[in-house]
């Protein structure tokens, strides 16, 4: 018993210096090299800020915005009225759906997001 719980805890910590890692990585704006942190470690559904971050990374990546969008759905199910959020899907939408966008953006700016306002004029005009 005693050895499940030491490998139990070992597991634990190696997940857990992945993920600082993986936020050393995102702050230096290394997002490729995130990406692949976090997926070997564990992303839990229920980590929004982690949600987030791999989102916001596919957003700034070459291809990544249908990833992006992903993740940010799925931390939207999360946190529901977070304006940061859905301003992120917007931009995810802004050069190919515009409707796409203006829906997002117009819920960022409900929810307070200022970017998300001065997105919907450039919209807009």
């Amino acid at each position: 018993m005693k050895k499940l719980l030491f490998i139990f805890l070992l597991l634990g910590s190696m997940v857990s210096a992945k993920a600082q890692n993986a936020d050393s990585l995102f702050k230096a704006g290394k997002y490729d090299k995130a990406i692949e942190a976090w997926k070997t470690s564990y992303i839990d559904n229920k980590d929004f800020k982690t949600l987030r971050r791999v989102g916001f990374c596919y957003l700034n990546i070459e291809g990544g915005k249908p990833y992006a969008i992903t993740y940010f759905e799925r931390a939207l199910k999360v946190e529901p009225k977070d304006a940061t959020t859905y301003y992120l899907l917007g931009l995810c939408y802004v050069d190919d759906d515009k409707n796409k966008a203006k829906s997002y953006f117009e819920t960022a700016t409900q929810l307070g997001s200022e970017d998300a306002k001065q997105e919907l004029f450039k919209l807009q005009h």
